[in-house]
């Protein structure tokens, strides 16, 4: 399969996959500049759930693999993994995305956007589960992108599988 590359709204380009580190580079992309911080920063801010859980007290982001995490070269933690794993866990990513990420943005409807964008052209997910996932622009539902059974943080797997 040859990847097409996808120019978002910012002018940056992603892979025609909706997995991990394309929507997280979406997602950090976004911020506005005033509002920018380190790779393990937004991590720390996006799985900030995850990371406040007593049971992963000793969970610490190493600075060279939240990089290949964010590249894409790199599997994120299965731990990390299976704690989005729990339906009520992906609601609290949506959660936390909207609470911590989208205030910082200069225009958090644009990276909807562009993360729209990247689910309806990734040629992975059929178009009856693009369907019935019930994620638009319109709704801004962050939810529908992170809560079906799939491995979203797996690298090269889709946030849908068919």
């Amino acid at each position: 399969m040859i990847d097409i590359l996808i120019l978002t709204t910012k002018g940056e380009f992603l892979l025609n996959r909706c997995d991990f580190s394309s929507i997280s580079t979406c997602l950090k992309n976004h911020i506005s500049e005033s509002n920018q911080m380190s790779q393990p920063d937004f991590l720390y801010e996006l799985f900030e759930d995850f990371m406040d859980d007593p049971a992963n007290q000793d969970f610490s982001m190493d600075n060279g693999l939240v990089c290949r995490w964010l590249t894409g070269q790199a599997k994120i933690s299965p731990k990390i993994s299976a704690y989005y794993s729990k339906p009520s866990n992906q609601k609290k990513l949506a959660e936390t995305i909207h609470q911590n990420l989208l205030p910082l943005m200069s225009d958090c409807n644009m990276a909807m956007q562009d993360i729209y964008t990247l689910f309806i052209q990734d040629d992975t997910i059929s178009d009856a589960k693009k369907e019935k996932s019930g994620f638009s622009v319109q709704t801004s539902q962050l939810t529908s992108a992170f809560s079906c059974k799939a491995d979203f943080f797996w690298h090269g797997a889709t946030i849908y599988q068919t």
